[in-house]
This record gives structure tokens, sequence and C-alpha cells, in this order.
């Protein structure tokens, strides 16, 4: 699994190149709005944040099919199974079609696009329209995140596995988990994201999109990084070991 790059390795790479973009995002926000409150937050500085904003929102939604196509690529190479296989392309298809759809709601959510961050003489769409399409998107992806986590460990238990190998895939499933949990948080914030007239101030919403992003990233690549774990576990029974003799 790690002695040659895989599509899954590209896949992850592209992810991380993706989430340093969103990262400088997040410089650009900060920069002129993002941790400010709304009475320090001129005209001009809110157009140059809802600029940076748009191609946060861009980003990020490719950034996170990245993440779970990279992990659900992964999973492809644990087992020849049919209906595991197949499970994992309708995950991977279903994926897509709802991140295709949420990058061109985001695209196409103000006419002209321009609008989205000077509001002036366009259209877009009601926030509360825009908040149920970005809860249902994020309760999709926790769903999807959930699905990838736990439709392979039927297969694993029934593989024949050394010790560091099932510790590196269960380290990798747990952060899975995690990411779900991230996704959770992050849609509770969004619900009240928009009631907030000081929003910008204290961004929680988008913060924890962040470390959703970056946790899932860490949970895709973990098994690449099984030499580096492996290493780390012998330091860590060797010592004690040693600590056991001592005592």
């Amino acid at each position: 699994m790690v002695r040659y790059l895989g599509w899954d390795d590209i896949a992850a790479v592209v992810t991380m190149v993706f989430g340093v973009v969103v990262w400088g995002c997040f410089i650009g926000e900060a920069n002129w709005a993002l941790g400010k409150h709304v009475s320090a937050i001129t005209p001009d500085m809110l157009h140059h944040y809802s600029r940076w904003q748009f191609a946060h929102g861009m980003l990020m939604v490719w950034a996170l099919h990245g993440m779970k196509i990279a992990f659900a690529i992964f999973l492809l190479r644990l087992s020849n199974g049919k209906i595991f296989r197949r499970t994992l392309f309708v995950v991977m298809f279903f994926m897509t079609v709802y991140t295709t759809v949420s990058w061109l709601t985001i695209l196409l959510g103000c006419a002209p696009i321009s609008a989205n961050w000077n509001g002036r003489n366009g259209k877009c769409i009601p926030l509360n329209a825009f908040k149920g399409l970005g809860i249902t998107y994020s309760i999709l992806g926790m769903l999807t995140d959930a699905t990838l986590a736990l439709i392979p460990v039927p297969v694993i238990s029934s593989m024949q596995l050394n010790l560091r190998t099932k510790v590196c895939l269960l380290l990798a499933f747990g952060m899975g988990l995690a990411t779900v949990a991230c996704g959770a948080v992050k849609t509770y914030h969004l619900y009240y994201y928009f009631e907030d007239p000081d929003r910008l101030y204290y961004n929680s919403y988008f913060v924890w999109g962040a470390l959703e992003l970056y946790v899932g990233i860490i949970a895709a690549c973990l098994v690449s990084l099984k030499p580096l774990i492996a290493s780390f576990l012998d330091k860590a029974k060797s010592t004690i070991v040693t600590s056991a003799a001592i005592a």
C-alpha cells in the first residue's frame, strides 16, 4: 500500500494544494475584515473581504471533495469484492454530484457574479435559502464521511494483517470519524452564522470547516505514513520495555 504512488496519493497531494490556497484565503480575509467587529469594518474593507470569501467558498467545496475522493480511492485498494467496490463508486459519484451542485450554487448564487462582493445592481439567493443549501451540503458531507470511515470495517476484520498495519488503518478510520465530528460542529455554527450581526468577529463556521478539511487530509495520508507510525510504535515499545526493566 505504501510502496508506489497511487491515484489516492495524487488526489491527496492535489487536495493539500487546495488546502494551502484555502489557508491563503483565510489570511486575505483576516487582512481585511475577519476577526474585526462590524463597527470597525468600512465598506471598502468589506468589499475586499467578500472577494476573498467568495474564492474561499469556491475552493473549499472542491478541497473537501478531493479529500473524500483520496480516501475512497485508497479504500479501493483494500478489496476486489464487487459489492464493496461498487458501493465505493456509487459514493464517489454521489459526492461528485452534490459537490458540483454546491459549487454551482456558490458561483451562480448572485447575478452578476460580481454582486457577491460589491452588492450593487445584482440579485442574490436569499440568505435563508443559501443557509438551507449550506446545511444540506454539510449533512451530506458528514454522511459520506461516516460511510467511508465505516464501510471498510467488515473487510478489515476479515483480513490477516500485522499489528502495525491494523493500527494505521484504525487511526485513519478514527480520523475519518473525527472529520464527521468537525463537520457536525461546523454545521451547528453554520445554523447560527447568518443570524449573528457581528459574525465576522467570531467566525467559528469557517474555522471548523477548515478543521474538517485538514483532519480529513491527515486521515487520507495516514496509511502512507505507515513507516513513520511503525517507527513511533517501535520507540514507544522500547521505552516501555526499558522503563519496566529499570523498575
